[in-house]
Order: structure tokens, then C-alpha cells, then sequence
């Protein structure tokens, strides 16, 4: 069993990879900022980030083998890459890693533990023009009538119909 010193330890190791990335990509050294994300993501998941950047929600989930540690902290080495492509100004990929991080976060059951109600009221307003895979809106549209969201829910029920 999985224990939450353990949960707490990689999100931790991976917030540590994930600040010196980000500060490094806000000061416009992208390629030292992403080899910084490739180490850290290849330290805590044993995953390249050529691998996190090609593969689909579907077949990361996949790799992790449900493990939930290991998607939450995916999900933020995505946000992370979507925010180090918007500093860059390569906003199909931004879109693309966070879309990508938000199936993932919506794919988490464990939501007491890993808190993914946060990120994913961050994200899905930066994405909620951008939407097409349905599967994805289905997923969205259930979690926001789990959290009494019938407006959101209402929003993207009317998407699914055009």
C-alpha cells in the first residue's frame, strides 16, 4: 500500500524539478529549463520526456499502471511543459500538454488525497475554447456536476450537441 510520507516525498522531489524548470524558462533558457524537467521526470517516473510529450493521456495511463502517484505527478510535469511552450510562444503545444495534463488529473478517483479539484478549475478555464475530444468533455461534464457546477456542465452539454 501506498503510503502518503511516500505520496508526499514525490510531489515534493517533483515540485523541486519542476520550480528551478519553471524559473529557468522565465528567464528564457528553454533548453537547460526542459533538460531540468527531462531529469526530474526521469528520476521520479523512470519516463523521458520525449515519451510524456508523444504519448496520449490514454497510453500514459497505461504505462503507470493506475498508479495515481505517478499520474498526479505527470500531470504536473505537464502543466509545467505547457507553461515552458507559452513562454516560448508555442501555443498549439501549451494547449496540447494541458489538455493532455487535464485528462489525466480527471482520470485521478482518489481525489481526497492528490486535491485535483484545484488544478483542474485552473486549467479547464485556459482550455475551455479549445475542447473537441469528447470523451474529454464527458469526463468535465461529470466532474462539474460532482462539484454542483450546472452552468459549466450546462456549457459543455451544448458543446456535445454542435
Amino acid at each position: 500500500m501506498i503510503t502518503e510520507d511516500y505520496i508526499l516525498k514525490l510531489i515534493r522531489l517533483a515540485a523541486e524539478f519542476i520550480v528551478k524548470a519553471l524559473k529557468l524558462s522565465k528567464e528564457g533558457d528553454f533548453l537547460t529549463s526542459e533538460k531540468t524537467l527531462e531529469n526530474g521526470l526521469q528520476d521520479i517516473t523512470g519516463i523521458s520526456l520525449d515519451t510524456l510529450k508523444k504519448l496520449d493521456a490514454k497510453a500514459l495511463l497505461g504505462i503507470t499502471g493506475g498508479d495515481e502517484t505517478s499520474v498526479f505527478v505527470l500531470a504536473k510535469f505537464l502543466e509545467t511543459l505547457a507553461e515552458i511552450e507559452r513562454e516560448k510562444g508555442v501555443l498549439d503545444l501549451y494547449y496540447t500538454y494541458l489538455i493532455k495534463s487535464l485528462e489525466l488529473y480527471l482520470s485521478i478517483t482518489n481525489i481526497e488525497d492528490y486535491e485535483t479539484e484545484k488544478p483542474i478549475l485552473e486549467i479547464y478555464p485556459m482550455v475551455r475554447e479549445v475542447l473537441y475530444d469528447k470523451d474529454l468533455k464527458l469526463s468535465l461534464i461529470e466532474f462539474f456536476i460532482r462539484i454542483d457546477n450546472a452552468d459549466e456542465a450546462g456549457f459543455l452539454m451544448r458543446l456535445m450537441e454542435d
